[in-house]
């Protein structure tokens, strides 16, 4: 813990500790027991690797302000500030406010307040769009959240993500959706990332169908100049007895034989379209974790679920997801955050 601690009551009773894990790197925000007296849990880590300290949080017209200074004790430091939905919500990177001579003075108090924020038009930056189902969407709350839904604490400046997953999607129900397919499609701009993870709803679409929307969506972004990636799904934490996860349910095999990851691979192979193999990777790990190493990734302890992942199960695969951008130069190393 750091030695600057700020305390927040949110509008429902429920109280937040913030406080550096490391000294004053790594701002946490936990969250209080109903008395108060104790911690519940870690909610969010939004700044790994931040050197920030006399975190201030408020709430001002349904967004959550975090202001803090730099970690340079009483010298002259830069202030900055980051915004999200909910305490445990989806913060943005930390920006300046103010000029680089706060000092004399911090940021910590009982009622902390902007005196103003400016707001400037950013730079063009690269979107990544994300194409899934309910393991990539941004879920409602805790405990439940999809691997897009923390990818953007992995990049920096210079790339966005907007996530356009949706639960219980399939190829077929995506395309047909014009909220969905016909949404995205439109604001793809060239040289965009379209990551696209559709199978899990898949379970009665055959191999032909299946194959030919992956390729309607691979050719719908391409023809706006974006560029496509597929991912194979995430598995299913379905264990056999002899502690793989080689069997037809944590692999989305679905009933009519179809091998989604197989037909995602081939289809990638066909079209030379980039593949992120997410089922490789969950595997491996999950495989690594244990049976019960593993409950944590998903929603086991909460509700026997084995399909959805917690909150840092869906961190720990969005850190996958970056690793491969990285690995296959889709995105280039100095805009990501390693951690």
């Amino acid at each position: 813990m750091s030695r600057d601690l700020t305390a927040f009551v949110d509008s429902d009773g429920t109280g937040y500790l913030v406080s550096a894990a490391n000294e004053n790197y790594d701002l946490h925000i936990y969250r209080l027991t109903a008395d108060y007296t104790g911690v519940a849990g870690l909610v969010a880590n939004p700044w790994p690797g931040g050197h920030r300290e006399a975190p201030a949080l408020f709430e001002r017209n349904g967004v959550y302000f975090m202001l803090t200074s730099g970690a340079t004790g009483w010298s002259p430091n830069q202030q900055q500030y980051a915004t999200a939905p909910s305490p445990s919500g989806l913060w943005t990177a930390m920006t300046n406010v103010g000029d680089s001579t706060a000092y004399g003075s911090q940021t910590g108090g009982s009622a902390p307040a902007l005196a103003g924020i400016r707001v400037t038009p950013a730079a063009h930056a690269r979107q990544i769009l994300l194409v899934g189902d309910s393991t990539v969407c941004d879920q409602p709350g805790e405990p439940c959240s999809g691997w897009g839904q923390q990818l953007p604490r992995y990049l920096r400046r210079g790339l966005s993500v907007a996530n356009y997953a949706d639960s219980g999607e399939s190829t077929v129900s995506y395309l047909g959706n014009p909220q969905l397919w016909g949404t995205v499609q439109p604001l793809i701009r060239p040289g965009d990332l379209v990551l696209i993870q559709l199978a899990h709803n898949d379970k009665t679409t055959d191999e032909a169908t299946y194959r030919a929307n992956l390729e309607t969506l691979v050719a719908g972004v391409r023809e706006k100049g974006g560029e496509p990636v597929l991912v194979t799904p995430i598995v299913r934490r379905w264990f056999n007895s002899d502690g793989t996860l080689n069997n037809n349910t944590a692999l989305l095999v679905n009933g009519l034989g179809v091998d989604h990851p197989a037909v995602i691979r081939s289809v990638a192979a066909a079209e030379g379209v980039p593949l992120v193999d997410l089922t490789a990777r969950t595997k491996a790990l999950v495989e690594s974790l244990g049976v019960e190493g593993s409950k944590a990734i998903y929603l086991y302890n909460e509700k026997k679920d084995n399909t959805h992942t917690s909150v840092h199960g869906a961190t720990v695969y969005a850190g996958l997801v970056r690793d491969e951008l990285v690995a296959r130069h889709l995105v280039p190393e100095r805009l990501v955050r390693v951690g």
